[in-house]
């Protein structure tokens, strides 16, 4: 059964040395530590990392000392969390943020995010354990993914003056997930979100699938854009209303 779930970007800068030397994206970063957090609070049995994987080549292909990275990571007795060349940026970022929180228990990679909004769906069904859910086996999903990469001049891709209104509506149904927001998310075609540069879109489908009709809550955490690039942090947990830090 699906205990709780949440959404980080997917940018190796939130990872500590991303950025060589300087210092950036600090609230950034604590925000995405907070959402994890919130994830590891509701006990689940094990944590399912949900990553687009579209870069391979992990934290060493972005240029980051994985060494560097996992210097004081987790607490004491803290499960080890692999940060080699394995993967991708997203599984190394989820995988950073499990291990600073201290997070102990196992940590499992979702399948790749293959085929329509339809088929991820049902591989968000599979992973809550619906609709035979098992309450032994409290799971968590830890979407990575952001949200347009065109947002302005400064956007890591050409700018889209679709972008930023798109962001904005996402951002408000990923949030408040009620009926209307979940129908509205499933029906984003993935051609717009590859034409935006929105690598959340296949995480979401499968989010979708995993809460069903339940009601479910979303707490916002973060909802930035820094150099052009939409970044949205929400936790999610079982239970209606939406909420903030």
């Amino acid at each position: 059964m699906l205990v709780a779930a949440a959404l980080v970007p997917e940018s190796a800068l939130l990872v500590p040395g991303g950025a060589g030397r300087a210092t950036v994206l600090e609230v950034e970063r604590q925000a995405c530590l907070e959402a994890i957090g919130a994830l590891t609070a509701a006990r689940p049995a094990q944590v399912v990392v949900v990553s687009p994987r579209r870069h391979g080549g992990g934290l060493a292909a972005a240029g980051i000392d994985p060494s560097i990275a996992a210097e004081g990571l987790g607490a004491p007795g803290a499960a080890p969390v692999a940060l080699g060349s394995g993967g991708d940026v997203g599984t190394a970022v989820a995988s950073w943020g499990l291990a600073r929180v201290g997070w102990r228990g196992p940590v499992e990679l979702a399948p790749p995010l293959e085929g329509d909004a339809a088929a991820l769906a049902g591989l968000g069904r599979r992973l809550a354990g619906r609709p035979d859910p098992d309450p032994a086996a409290r799971t968590a999903l830890l979407l990575v993914g952001s949200l347009s990469a065109r947002r302005g001049p400064r956007a890591p891709l050409p700018e889209d003056p679709r972008a930023p209104g798109t962001d904005v509506r996402l951002a408000a149904d990923l949030v408040t997930l009620d009926g209307p927001a979940r129908a509205r998310l499933a029906a984003v075609p993935a051609e717009e979100a590859t034409a935006l540069a929105v690598s959340a879109w296949a995480p979401w489908q499968v989010l979708l699938g995993a809460v069903g009709d339940a009601p479910w809550r979303g707490r916002l955490h973060l909802d930035a854009a820094p150099w052009g690039a939409g970044y949205l942090v929400v936790d999610w947990t079982p239970g209606g209303g939406t909420g903030a830090p």
